[in-house]
């Protein structure tokens, strides 16, 4: 008999806000390791998954139950439940895999199931001033990630020039993108500084003889904080409901609007069955990678995942992933006017290329889904064939094969500006729903495969 997951939506609302407004620019979401030349103490995202892991334990020790522990590996985070801590009740520190016994990093590896998430979100960095296109103090600068391809409110700027270069004509199109607020990031000697200043975002279409033949984006509007900014700093967007504590929508459990929704959705939801799964005494673990949106673009997709999925899962384990599709593509959903309540159970990513397993994506639709129906209902989740880009599965399908998707979805279906990157939402009762079904994904997989026993 299946026990129902029973979540604090309120909670865990408040958690997420907590997890989006905090700084993680791509590969600079965790430290390497203890001896991470770039700065001396924790990044700004390890400091904020370990307050909310905190509060976890706090609640798991007054009931009795196991404790999370979290361990920091070549810029990832794995997050372990179930097991028993030496130092219970005391503060939580993250530890480094350099640190762990043989004894313990097997029994990690044993785990059968690992939930995935990406912790980095858009990341840009500063280069030149740009002084041939707007007047005023302007940047250009570079993404490390797939940029925002829509303008928030149309052109605001045509501007007819000639190439440098070839003297050709060329028009271009200047307009901000969605949410333009930026903020400047980056580190300083051994330091990360949280804000260098602010920003806002602008798209600059290049035209050629009515083609389109490249974009570029610039930082425009720009006031600094006493500190200097520089090339190779970071911006990144700086909107959401956490700016709105005093309005209604930002006290609300409503439908969440903040960047970074992608994928701090899917590690908020992996940590959560973490702790379920640690108070149902099942081990588990999640990790939680800081390169997804990748330097560059053509190798990213979570490149650093590999080096800890080797250390700590075997060649067989299961791994459910669980990233944003865009609003826009669910054409399975025509017809619904807010964004989605059930969890999406897909079989593949990007058209095939990614690293769905369909055997595994047949256990969650015949097995898995069925129970759920029966125990909370037929909202509680959906299979999808839309189209869904690839996450950090790229980066782990050639040996880990065996990977399921549990994915939540951006904006309301059809509507053509929902799409990550650009406006970001979701409705927090498809994250307690996408909780659900990796709890008991994983207690299924616990029962039917290797019960990953041994005490770490």
């Amino acid at each position: 008999m299946l026990a129902r997951v029973e979540v604090n939506i309120r909670k865990l609302h408040e958690n997420l806000l907590e997890l989006c407004k905090t700084s993680g620019p791509t590969q600079a979401c965790v430290r390497m390791s203890e001896k991470d030349a770039r700065v001396k103490t924790d990044l700004p995202m390890e400091t904020k998954i370990k307050e909310i892991v905190q509060e976890f334990n706090e609640e798991l020790t007054g009931d009795r139950k196991p404790s999370l522990r979290i361990v920091r590996h070549m810029g990832n985070l794995v997050v372990i439940g179930g097991v028993e801590v030496a130092n219970r009740g005391q503060k939580l520190e993250i530890e480094n895999a350099s640190e762990l016994s043989e004894h313990e990093i097997k029994a990690i590896r044993k785990i059968p199931v690992v939930f995935g998430a990406h912790l980095d979100e858009i990341t840009y960095i500063i280069a030149n001033r740009e002084s041939s296109i707007l007047d005023g103090k302007v940047y250009r600068i570079l993404p490390i990630c797939n940029p925002p391809k829509i303008f928030g409110v149309g052109p605001i700027r045509k501007i007819r020039c000639e190439d440098e270069r070839d003297k050709k004509p060329k028009m271009l199109i200047v307009g901000h993108v969605f949410n333009p607020e930026g903020r400047v990031v980056g580190f300083r000697s051994g330091e990360f500084k949280d804000n260098i200043g602010t920003g806002e975002v602008y798209k600059v279409d290049i035209e050629e003889e009515k083609k389109r033949m490249s974009e570029k984006y610039l930082l425009l509007k720009l006031e600094s904080k006493n500190v200097e900014i520089r090339k190779g700093d970071m911006v990144i967007q700086d909107y959401g409901d956490w700016k709105e504590k005093d309005t209604r929508r930002g006290n609300s459990c409503g439908v969440v609007r903040s960047k970074a929704l992608d994928d701090r959705v899917g590690c908020i939801a992996a940590i959560y069955a973490v702790k379920e799964l640690s108070r149902r005494g099942v081990l588990s673990k999640a990790v939680l990678t800081s390169s997804e949106e990748g330097v560059p673009s053509d190798i990213s997709w979570g490149r650093l995942v590999q080096a800890t999925y080797s250390e700590f899962c075997t060649d067989d384990i299961i791994t459910l992933i669980c990233d944003g599709m865009d609003g826009r593509e669910l054409t399975e959903f025509k017809g619904e006017r807010r964004e989605l309540s059930k969890a999406l159970i897909i079989p593949y990513t990007s058209y095939g290329k990614g690293g769905g397993d369909v055997g595994i994506f047949s256990l969650l639709r015949d097995e898995i889904l069925r129970k759920l129906e029966r125990l909370y209902g037929k909202r509680i989740a959906a299979t999808s064939t839309d189209y869904s880009s690839r996450s950090y599965d790229v980066k782990v399908m050639d040996r880990w094969t065996l990977i399921g998707f549990v994915q939540w979805t951006c904006g309301v279906p059809l509507d053509e500006s929902a799409a990550c990157h650009n406006e970001e939402t979701v409705n927090p009762t498809q994250i307690v729903n996408i909780i659900r079904v990796l709890v008991h994904s994983a207690e299924y997989f616990h029962k039917t495969g290797n019960k990953g026993q041994g005490g770490c």
